[in-house]
Parts: C-alpha cells; structure tokens; sequence
C-alpha cells in the first residue's frame, strides 16, 4: 500500500525524488489520526480474509500516510497536519487479495482512485501490516527523531507506476545497496 501511494497520489508522501518528506509525530499523538482513517470494523467489512497468513491473522487496515507522521490525513489543520481530510473515504481505498499464490492489491468494488487523493488505507493481513513497521521504532530512537523532524520513506526499491484514472501498475525492482 505505502508504495503505490507514495508514487501516485498527488502529494507524493516521504518521496525524497519530489522533495516530500514524512514528519515525524511522536507514539502517543498518533491514534487519533489512525482513528479518522481506520475506524473500527473497516478492513474486516472491506477485506478478503485469502490475503490472511494463517487462522490467527486477521485483517487490518493499513494507512498512509502513517498515523504517527503530520502528513497523516488524519491529522486535523489546527494540529499541523499537512493533508486533513474527514474521513478514510476521501483516501485511495484498496484491499488485498491472494490470486495464484500472491497477494495483489485491488480497488475496493465502486471505488476507483482519481488520484488527487493525499492518503490512502488498505485492507491487508494484519501480520504483514505489522511486520512490515516493526523495525520503525528503532528507527525513531536510533535516528533521535524529534517532533515534527522530517524523514525520508526508503523502501529499498525503485517503481515505474504509470497511472491512469482507475489503476496503478508498478513494475518493483530491488535497489541494491
């Protein structure tokens, strides 16, 4: 989800190629711009459970920009947040599916991107959604980010993502360091 996002959406969050970086909102400011994007029940109303990674994983709904950065589009104007919108409907809206062994993200039925959207949420395995952050609040200590410092999303992969008014389709390839 953070990818396709970051590349497509009109304000490129943490892309260091549009000079758009994250800035850093500390762990317990969070949760309120989390709540505005993913509300309770959603990613299991909107999810496909053959993305989950066996019978304990559940869906989860995965944002971006994240919660704990002031580009969240849950983060309201008066609080800095640089992107607010009211509800995760104003976001890109996606889910995961597992076709054939891989899981690929698809426009939720009657909600095709324009992509003049500044955040976008996903229904994906609640495994992978965590998995995917876990080193990130080593990275908070290590690098001392303070609030509202900025920061780059480094995926370690590089993306063709031609878009068109329905669908992105990204050709990933691994940059080697």
């Amino acid at each position: 989800m953070r990818w396709p996002v970051a590349c497509s959406v009109r304000n490129h969050p943490g892309s260091k190629a549009h000079n758009k970086p994250l800035y850093f909102l500390p762990d317990a400011d969070g949760s309120g711009n989390r709540t505005v994007i993913c509300p309770d029940g959603w990613a299991a109303a909107n999810g496909d459970p053959t993305a989950l990674n066996g019978g304990t994983d559940r869906l989860n709904c995965d944002e971006f920009a994240f919660n704990s950065t002031y580009n969240s589009g849950g983060m309201p104007s008066l609080a800095g947040g640089l992107n607010p919108v009211s509800s995760g409907d104003a976001c890109v809206q996606t889910l995961a599916s597992k076709q054939g062994g891989t899981v690929h993200l698809f426009n939720i039925d009657g909600l095709a991107p324009t992509w003049q959207e500044v955040c976008g949420r996903s229904a994906i395995s609640g495994s992978d959604n965590s998995g995917s952050m876990a080193a990130f609040p080593a990275f908070n200590v290590n690098q001392r980010l303070l609030d509202r410092d900025p920061y780059w999303l480094n995926t370690n992969m590089s993306a063709a993502c031609p878009i068109d008014s329905t669908t992105v389709k990204c050709t990933m390839t691994a940059n080697n360091q």
